[in-house]
């Protein structure tokens, strides 16, 4: 039978388990947000253009990326416990070390290894939030993870805001460690972690995999960064290309397959992919075009850009409860509908934009977000195959991360081609919402499916 096993919960905390679980999204979450916000400051504190100043995001986005298959793989079948506790301390020191750098390599190369820290929570939580509780409460375990994750982001802009308008941008950064400590003490006293035997990793299998999905990735956001300086630097689309076929022929790579092949999972993946670019390129635009053109200052950015995450945090739980209820493809479906309503009216909003004048748009595109996540996470939990829920889940993080990873540099790609300004806004919100219109196609496209 597909999916996670009906028997009890193996850890006792249950939902307790659940809302720890919770937590590690949360923090995760805050630190991208406050990333995205501090992009043009950083541009600022180092005197270096808002293209390259982009990769104190896509830097640690890379490392996520290209780690969460790797790491899924390696805990596939087995608990995650006993390591999310080593990601959480990593994550707080980079937090910490991200306020003290000297130089913009080095800040790149603290948050790379923030990144990489990262992949493992991501890829855990769900797990861990799905073995805490019976099946048929699977969709509002789900729920709860996603309500606390956008929290996050509500948290990350309004202090992170605050912070770059009173101290600058590294006591922005520094925000997550606090944060970290506070989740570090209460997920160790709470959750149970004991050391269950999980392998050692592969290190030459793992090396490969993520080196090959670096250079893939790292290829595809170097062309959208400088593309539009120079077209020679197209060319690094090959190299790209034939690391993607390399590690098709792979190992893990044949194992992606034969788990996204199982029940069309590889729509949802699709989805997911879509759907984040579509997000963060929308929230991107939205905080590029209000502190560029429009000269408002990080904090009341960050005070418009919170009604999409509160948005989001309101309706996690009620996307939650519906897939419980009802069906989870619909349910999924209808969110990827509202969200794409919601990027047009973002879209129709008159220029010049005001904060009152977002507001609303942005509201109604956290809402669809939140009804979508809970029934997505559950679809791929239920179908995945017997012993193949955390590569699956790594899968689902994946297309979301690489969505998340790529939406900014596409945005900017369009904003800067465009000439910025009310012109260059529009232009990336025309690709968010193709983007938008395409998650509910390919959900739509999966309902269709017999078993």
């Amino acid at each position: 039978m597909a999916g996670i096993s009906e028997a009890p919960p193996a850890n006792a905390g249950g939902w307790l388990s659940v809302f720890g679980a919770g937590t590690l999204a949360f923090f995760a979450m805050l630190d991208m947000s406050v990333g995205t916000l501090a992009i043009p400051s950083v541009a600022d504190g180092f005197d270096i253009s808002v293209s390259a100043a982009q990769w104190v995001v896509l830097s640690g986005q890379l490392a996520l990326v290209s780690l969460l298959l790797p790491v899924g793989n390696w805990l596939s079948g087995k608990d995650p416990r006993p390591l999310v506790l080593p990601a959480i301390v990593c994550f707080a020191v980079c937090s910490g070390l991200s306020a003290l750098v000297p130089t913009f390599e080095w800040f790149v190369t603290i948050r790379t290894l923030q990144g990489a820290a990262s992949a493992v929570i991501l890829v855990s939580v769900p797990v861990l939030a799905a073995r805490a509780v019976r099946a048929k409460a699977r969709g509002r375990a789900m729920g709860i993870v996603v309500t606390m994750a956008p929290l996050g982001a509500v948290v990350g802009p309004v202090l992170g805001g605050a912070l770059l308008d009173t101290w600058g941008w590294r006591a922005a950064f520094a925000i997550s460690t606090p944060v970290c400590v506070v989740v570090l003490t209460w997920w160790r006293g709470r959750s149970g972690v004991r050391d269950s035997g999980t392998r050692r990793p592969d290190i030459f299998t793992t090396v490969v995999d993520s080196s090959l999905f670096t250079l893939a990735i790292g290829s595809f956001l170097l062309v959208l960064t400088f593309a539009d300086d120079s077209l020679k630097w197209l060319f690094l689309m090959i190299p790209g290309a034939l690391a993607v076929a390399l590690w098709l022929r792979r190992p893990g790579g044949r194992t992606v397959q034969g788990t996204l092949g199982h029940a069309r999972l590889w729509m949802i993946i699709a989805a997911a992919l879509a759907m984040g670019s579509a997000f963060t390129a929308m929230r991107h635009l939205v905080s590029l075009h209000l502190q560029t053109d429009r000269a408002m200052s990080p904090t009341a950015v960050g005070f418009t850009v919170m009604w999409l995450s509160l948005a989001m945090a309101a309706s996690g739980m009620v996307g939650g409860l519906l897939s419980d209820r009802f069906s989870a493809r619909w349910v999924g479906t209808a969110g990827a509908v509202i969200t794409t309503v919601g990027v047009t009216l973002v879209l129709a909003a008159d220029h010049p934009w005001t904060s009152a004048a977002l507001i609303w748009p942005l509201v109604v595109v956290g809402v669809g977000m939140g009804v979508y996540a809970a029934p997505t996470q559950a679809l791929v939990l239920k179908d995945s195959p017997v012993g193949r829920q955390t590569t699956a889940t790594a899968a689902l993080q994946a297309g979301r991360n690489l969505g998340f990873t790529v939406g900014p540099p596409l945005a900017t790609t369009a904003w800067t081609t465009s000439g910025g300004g009310p012109a260059g806004a529009t232009a990336g919100l025309v690709i968010a919402l193709l983007l938008a219109s395409m998650v509910a196609i390919l959900f739509v496209g999966r309902t269709g499916r017999t078993r």
